[in-house]
C-alpha cells in the first residue's frame, strides 16, 4: 500500500493540517490547493465559508480538459454542508450515504464495490474522462473492537511494549490498513485493465487519535525528523502508462496534492496550479512551513491579491 513499485510517481510522507479529525478540512486542502491554516480560526469552516468562495480547484481546471467529476461520499451530504462544498469544488455529480445505506462500520472494499458499479454505469454511458473522489470511513475510528473479533494476524496483542489499551487499537488500525489495501488493489486492478491511461493517487487525511493514547506513544526519529509527526501521513500516485514523470520529495505538503496530480498526468496546469507547481518545486514540498519566508508571502500575495483565489 506505500511501497514504490514500477507503476509509482510519487509518494512518501505527505503533510496535512488536521489530527484526530476534521476530515473536511483535509478535502478542502487537497481540492482548492490552499491549506485551511491561512485562513486562521475559520478555517475549520471551510466547507461553509471558503469553498462557496473558490475561484480554483482540481474538478474546475478538469472541467476545462473534458472530464467528469464524481464524489463518492458514504456519509449524509449535509454532514459539514459536504454535498454544497463539492458543488462548490465544482463536482458534477454527488452520490452520499442516502444512496449506499453504509454502515459506519462499512469496509472500504464495500465502498470501492459501489465505485465499481457507478464506474461501469459511467463508461456504458460515455467515453468522457473521469475523476473520481472517493471517501473512506472505515480507519477514522473508534479502534475498539475486540481482538477475539479482527482477522488473524490481527487478533491478538502484537507489540509487547504496548499496554492492552493500546494494542487492541493498533490491532484494528492494521486490519483495517489490510482492508484499505485489498480495496486499493482491487480498484487499480479495474482501472488499469483497460486501453486508456489511468492514475490512482491515495493518502491519508489525518492520523487516527486512538481516543487520544496517539499523543502518548512514543514517535520514532524518522517521524520526528519530519517536523511535526502528529500532521504526518502518507500519499501515493500510480499511473497506468510507463512514461508519466516521477517526482520525490522528503515531505509533501497537502495543498500540493492536486498540483502533482495534474503533473503526473501531464494536463494543462492552467494560471493558479502553475504558480502552485514552481511554489512547490522551490520549497521541496514544504508548503506553511517554507523555509524562504519572503518566497512564501510573495505566493501568498500572488494568490490572493492577482489571482483573487477567494472571492466575496
Amino acid at each position: 500500500m506505500f511501497r514504490d513499485d514500477a507503476q509509482t510517481n510519487a509518494h512518501g510522507a505527505l503533510r496535512v493540517h488536521a489530527w484526530g479529525g476534521g476530515t473536511w478540512t483535509s478535502e478542502f486542502a487537497l481540492l482548492t490547493g490552499l491549506p485551511t491554516p491561512m485562513f486562521g480560526p475559520g478555517g475549520i469552516y471551510a466547507p461553509y465559508n471558503l469553498a462557496p468562495r473558490v475561484s480554483f480547484s482540481l474538478p474546475r481546471l478538469l472541467k476545462t480538459q473534458g472530464y467528469r467529476s464524481i464524489a463518492i461520499y458514504p456519509l449524509d451530504g449535509n454532514f459539514v454542508n459536504a454535498r454544497h462544498a463539492y458543488s462548490a469544488y465544482g463536482f458534477d455529480e454527488f452520490y452520499d450515504n442516502n444512496v449506499f445505506h453504509f454502515a459506519w462500520t462499512s469496509t472500504d472494499l464495500d465502498i470501492e464495490r459501489e465505485f465499481e458499479k457507478i464506474y461501469r454505469d459511467e463508461r456504458a454511458k460515455s467515453d468522457q474522462p473521469l475523476f473520481f473522489m472517493i471517501l473512506t470511513m472505515r480507519q477514522h475510528g473508534p479502534h475498539n473492537d475486540a481482538l477475539e473479533k479482527l482477522a488473524q494476524p490481527f487478533d491478538h496483542a502484537l507489540f509487547a511494549s504496548l499496554d492492552e489499551t493500546r494494542n487492541r487499537n493498533m490491532s484494528n488500525y492494521l486490519a483495517r490498513l489490510h482492508g484499505s489495501d485489498e480495496a486499493l488493489a482491487a480498484m487499480q486492478k479495474t482501472l488499469f485493465s483497460g486501453s486508456r491511461p489511468a492514475m490512482l493517487v491515495h493518502f491519508g487525511d489525518h492520523q487516527p487519535s486512538f481516543d487520544g493514547l496517539m499523543l502518548k506513544i512514543q514517535r520514532t526519529a524518522a517521524a520526528l525528523a519530519l517536523g511535526d509527526p502528529y500532521t504526518v501521513t502518507y500519499y501515493k500516485i500510480d499511473g497506468s502508462t510507463a512514461d508519466s514523470p516521477h517526482f520525490s520529495y522528503a515531505s509533501l505538503d497537502l495543498g500540493f496534492l492536486a498540483g502533482l496530480i495534474i503533473d503526473v498526468a501531464g494536463l494543462p496546469e492552467g494560471a493558479f496550479f502553475q504558480a502552485n507547481a514552481l511554489m512547490r518545486e522551490r520549497c521541496g514540498g514544504r508548503y506553511l512551513d517554507c523555509q524562504d519566508k519572503d518566497l512564501l508571502e510573495s505566493y501568498q500575495s500572488h494568490l490572493f491579491n492577482r489571482l483573487h483565489v477567494i472571492g466575496r
